[in-house]
């Protein structure tokens, strides 16, 4: 039944379920819910923190962001006996307005994640996490009329994620001292994923702390904290205080508390699952204690924590209250696969030891995108033959392991057969075969029943539930026919192994795709668009599933495509193979083209990550066109041949011997490129 069995980890029926129900969301997909309460959101001009909605995971994108000091204290961040159920979120965002310099941190920037901007008197520090391109940009500015202009870029190996610094630390620097910034940045480990045990390796949580002197622009870093190791996985949050570090692990709802001067985990607190920003709030008493806000748009809510030092001898002990948005939500088993996804609970018995990690889909898909690396597969295939079995005429067709750039899972559900060899004819077969890697190497079997109580209790605050030392508070949560309309209920308490897979498959389906943010002027769209049509549409069609060519939609009219590209409802793929020239070949027939939709959004691009960007990528590309009798590398073929497409590197030592290096196909020319580009962003 399927091209590769040795993934299948239970039976063939399983698979048959799953896929009847991926085939009846094709027909019925979920509804997109939850847009955001209006109540919740926040003018700039009104309040000095911002709660944002953007976009990956089906609800919203809550944020909380402070990118100043607090010139006035805001009111208790938790509940008191006299606050009449006052409303938190509204006490937090009713505060002084932004600075300017505050509302400089919030601009967006193309490509960058996450900004921080420290004004002193002399300078402006503008710190910018260009997570995918792992680096940190630090923009300089003098303040004087004749100020100078200084940028440090900041090298970030491994995959980061988020980062923080406190802008006071310059401010109070003694007179004469160098003005020397500590930036902490959280994300995961630098070395090699490693797939050669058949699990997911060498990718922990980290924290590492680097130094930027700023009277000498330069930069350095130093130690490297495992986080994983205490159960703050997926550090998608940092907020830096006085003495300590605060890090939100948003795939096990932890916030570890590190020491600044021992660099150590001294504690941890129960935080938010899917916690994707984290603001210190003013102090609001005399024990020490301090507040924090944290934000989750796995949760759609956001949780309060007051956290009391344990030396301060108060008996005060420290408080949590979680407020979910108003306004519907996903249907429970939607938001179960979110957070199968996203969160430890797809393999709870993970351990961070040795090469052996904790983790979540993150680790490899930040925000369910790229992280912008490119990883071994632990598969080895000859540079010409893509077998494991060499050419016995060539003597230097010795095989290569098989190198990969990471591909996002938003899209995915339009995108079977998945991964660069197309192996994987449904989101079913591959959700199932994932949940078995993931789980490979710890004592878990991968068709266990699921107990969010023991091994997952974030949960309840995904689900919208209450939990206590017996469990999930009782009362079932309608799945809303998620079973193909089977009306069956999800039982909080017992997750079986097949709901599991039901729920994450109906997740992928509600997955939404990042917004196309270019914009490109009608004329240079259409050229692009006919080259486009002359030379890629043969592999990448405009259909609205990449297996089905029924699904194939006519684009020619610019009105039509326009609102389709703007849409992102069509993959721009096919379930085809094809020999661009890239070497080792990953299949005797070629790679998978892969989907274009949202391309700007992806790099390194290529199945191999060989081309850094959209715009190098498009300038090696060479076509010719068909030639009856002979192909484009000069050997006899059919006389139907099709027009052909290669790509020539610009670095390969595996490609040296690629048949495009040698023959007459022409790349485009420069204006034929840059319309290229233009229309491929429109995507």
């Amino acid at each position: 039944l399927l091209d590769r069995p040795q993934r299948l980890t239970g039976d063939l029926e399983v698979i048959r379920r799953l896929e009847a129900i991926e085939a009846g969301l094709r027909v019925n997909p979920p509804p997109v819910v939850n847009e955001p309460d209006p109540n919740a959101l926040l003018a700039l001009s009104s309040s000095r923190v911002l709660v944002r909605a953007s976009s990956n995971l089906g609800g919203s994108m809550v944020v909380l962001a402070e990118r100043e000091r607090p010139q006035t204290a805001l009111p208790g961040g938790t509940a008191d006996a006299d606050s009449g159920g006052r409303d938190l979120t509204r006490r937090l965002l009713d505060s002084a307005s932004p600075s300017p310099t505050a509302l400089a941190a919030l601009r967006p920037l193309e490509g960058v994640r996450q900004r921080r901007v420290c004004a002193l008197e002399d300078r402006v520090v503008d710190l910018r996490l260009r997570a995918v391109d792992h680096l940190l940009e630090v923009v300089i500015t003098g303040t004087g009329e004749h100020g100078s202009r200084t940028t440090v870029g900041l090298p970030l190996p491994g995959a980061p994620f988020a980062f923080d610094v406190r802008c006071d630390d310059l401010v109070e620097a003694p007179q004469g001292k160098a003005h020397v910034l500590a930036i902490f940045v959280a994300g995961i480990e630098a070395g090699p994923l490693d797939r050669s045990h058949g699990a997911f390796e060498n990718i922990d949580s980290v924290l590492t702390r680097y130094t930027l002197d700023l009277d000498a622009g330069t930069a350095a870093a130093g130690e490297v904290l495992n986080l994983s190791d205490v159960g703050v996985v997926s550090p998608k949050a940092v907020a830096v205080g006085n003495d300590v570090v605060y890090v939100a692990g948003a795939a096990t709802g932890i916030v570890g508390i590190v020491d600044r001067a021992s660099f150590t985990v001294t504690r941890t607190e129960e935080g938010l699952a899917g916690a994707a920003d984290l603001v210190l709030l003013p102090p609001d008493n005399d024990d020490g204690s301090q507040s924090i806000a944290l934000a989750s748009p796995l949760a759609d809510a956001v949780a309060f924590v007051t956290v009391v030092p344990s030396t301060t001898g108060s008996s005060r002990a420290s408080t949590r209250e979680v407020q979910h948005l108003s306004g519907p939500r996903r249907d429970a088993v939607t938001r179960l696969g979110e957070a199968l996804l996203t969160t430890t609970a797809l393999a709870p018995q993970q351990r961070s030891e040795g090469p052996a990690s904790r983790f979540s889909c993150e680790a490899c898909h930040l925000d369910l995108g790229v992280d912008g690396r490119v990883h071994a597969t632990a598969r080895f295939t000859t540079r010409t033959t893509g077998s494991k079995a060499p050419d016995a005429d060539d003597a230097d067709d010795v095989p290569h392991e098989i190198r990969t750039s990471t591909k996002p899972l938003w899209g995915v559900f339009q995108n079977p057969p998945l991964f660069t060899r197309g192996l994987d004819r449904s989101v079913g077969a591959m959700v199932d075969a994932e949940v078995a890697v993931a789980n490979a190497r710890t004592p878990r079997s991968p068709w266990t029943t699921l107990v969010p109580a023991v091994e997952a209790p974030f949960l309840a605050d995904v689900l919208g539930l209450s939990s206590g030392p017996e469990g999930f508070a009782r009362g079932s949560t309608s799945n809303d026919g998620a079973d193909v309309g089977t009306g069956t209920v999800l039982d909080v308490d017992a997750i079986d192994p097949f709901t599991q897979r039901v729920a994450m498959v109906r997740a992928f389906a509600a997955l939404r795709l990042p917004p196309s943010e270019h914009l490109v002027d009608p004329e240079t769209e259409a050229r692009g668009y006919a080259v486009f049509r002359a030379h890629c549409l043969r592999c990448h069609a405009p259909r609205r599933y990449a297996n089905d060519a029924a699904s194939l939609v006519d684009v020619d009219d610019d009105a039509i495509r326009r609102r389709h590209t703007r849409a992102g409802d069509l993959v721009w793929g096919s379930d085809r193979r094809d020999d661009v020239g890239v070497r080792p070949l990953v299949h005797p027939e070629g790679a998978r083209p892969s989907s274009l939709r949202r391309i700007s959004h992806k790099r390194p691009l290529l199945s191999a990550g060989l081309a850094p960007n959209l715009e190098r990528f498009v300038s090696g590309l060479r076509f010719a066109p068909p030639r009856p009798g002979v192909d484009p590398r000069g050997n006899p073929s059919g006389p139907d041949d099709e027009p052909k497409v290669w790509h020539v590197p610009d670095v390969d030592h595996h490609n040296d011997d690629a048949p495009n290096a040698r023959l007459s196909a022409l790349p485009l020319t420069p204006s034929g490129q840059a319309d290229l580009v233009a229309f491929l962003q429109t995507l």
